[in-house]
């Protein structure tokens, strides 16, 4: 496996994640729910030109970017993974749904970086990594926000 595939099966879940949100978007009825299923989409098409831009400097062997660091872990239950969204999913219910799928992509790339040798490749697999880490921190604390609200 080569930096661009995996860069190329990044941009792949980036889209698929958009995609499945913006069909959920068209579902959904609470209105509340459709603006943030709205706003998800729109974080994974930004983060799937990201990646393309990374991409395009790998085909061109360019050096980069040097911006990597690290967040602290989020920790988020397994259970949460295989939540669905359908119309009357609640915003809590989908900010769990959302929150799965960053840890999965989290754990993704956290294996990726395992397995690649020290270098500028294994920085951006960590710097992916943090991205969905940051994701699950910003989702968290919309979820306690929404259960304050709902108390």
């Amino acid at each position: 496996m080569t930096e661009l595939d995996i860069l190329e099966f990044a941009m792949e879940i980036e889209q698929d994640a958009a995609k499945t949100y913006l069909d959920a978007a068209g579902t959904v009825i609470n209105h509340k729910a459709k603006v943030l299923l709205m706003n998800l989409a729109q974080e994974e098409l930004d983060h799937q030109q990201m990646l393309a831009g990374i991409a395009d400097k790998v085909e061109a062997h360019d050096p980069l970017p040097k911006k990597f660091s690290r967040s602290p872990v989020q920790e988020v239950d397994d259970s949460i993974k295989n939540l669905k969204i359908g119309p009357d999913s609640t915003v809590e219910e989908i900010v769990l749904h959302a929150m799965g799928r960053e840890k999965a992509l989290l754990e993704i790339y956290e294996a990726f970086a395992l397995f690649l040798r020290a270098g500028e490749f294994r920085d951006l697999c960590e710097f992916l990594a943090d991205e969905e880490r940051k994701h699950l921190a910003d989702l968290d604390k919309l979820l306690q926000q929404e259960r304050a609200a709902a108390e």
